[in-house]
């Protein structure tokens, strides 16, 4: 399900400027209000509307009519669904995004969180407590197909029935964690904000999964607001909150 938050931005500024209507990978969520603060202070332009989910679900929803006016995806296939018409510009990587493994404190895996460990405990699991993993979901998020290579390449997929909780988008993965639905979650880095600085994490090796590199594409609907918007993401100033919050600017 996709999440729309209001603009909070100059009323009167509102009324004379179209307010853009933008797409984002959920993987984006937490840090979007940093983000969209710098963007006002840098530029004047106002705050953009914004529905969060997974690039692939934004991308069937933009493909089959949906009025966003720019797309941040979390991966390039996701841009490639989409009619080539519909796309203004050709779509820009923006951002390089991070895994990670995390835990509850006081888990069974607090001690030793590792790739390692965990395969261990889900060997052993049926015989004593089960554990529980959650990714989001490999079918449509692109951090879902990252984790499902890292599992792979640590010899931990495919899991036992009842291992892997499969969520969403990566923001509902990180809420089965926090509501103890599961034992592990992993999560795009972007998602640790300093409210969760309790949680137990480990970044999960580069090398185990294709790079997730975020696109931003303008689509054929976008206002001159909305492309100031999408361009501004590439920016030096746009790239050093992106790296602040967990990414890897690909345009410093």
């Amino acid at each position: 399900m996709s999440v729309l938050c209001s603009p909070i931005g100059n009323a009167a500024q509102a009324e004379n400027t179209p307010t853009p209507l933008v797409a984002a990978a959920s993987s984006l969520r937490t840090l979007w209000p940093d983000l969209i603060s710098h963007y006002i202070s840098d530029t004047g332009g106002i705050e953009p509307r914004v529905s969060f989910a997974s690039s692939g679900l934004l991308s069937t929803q933009i493909a089959n009519g949906a009025p966003f006016e720019v797309f941040l995806s979390a991966d390039r296939t996701s841009i490639d669904r989409i009619p080539s018409q519909r796309l203004a510009e050709p779509a820009q990587i923006f951002a390089l995004g991070s895994l990670t493994l995390i835990v509850q404190p006081k888990t069974l895996l607090a001690d030793d969180l590792s790739l390692a460990n965990l395969k261990i405990r889900l060997d052993d699991s049926p015989h004593g407590r089960r554990i529980r993993l959650a990714i989001p979901s490999p079918r449509h998020a692109p951090y879902g197909i990252a984790a499902r290579q890292a599992l792979t390449s640590a010899g931990i997929w495919p899991l036992r029935d009842g291992q892997l909780l499969a969520a969403e988008n990566a923001s509902q993965t990180l809420q089965f964690l926090l509501s103890g639905a599961v034992d592990a979650a992993i999560v795009p880095q972007t998602l640790l904000a300093a409210q969760h600085s309790a949680l137990i994490v480990s970044e999960l090796p580069a090398e185990l999964y294709s790079p997730v590199n975020h696109h931003v594409a303008v689509l054929d609907t976008a206002s001159d607001a909305a492309k100031t918007f999408a361009h501004w993401i590439l920016s030096s100033q746009a790239q050093a909150v992106l790296e602040n919050s967990g990414l890897q600017a690909t345009n410093p």
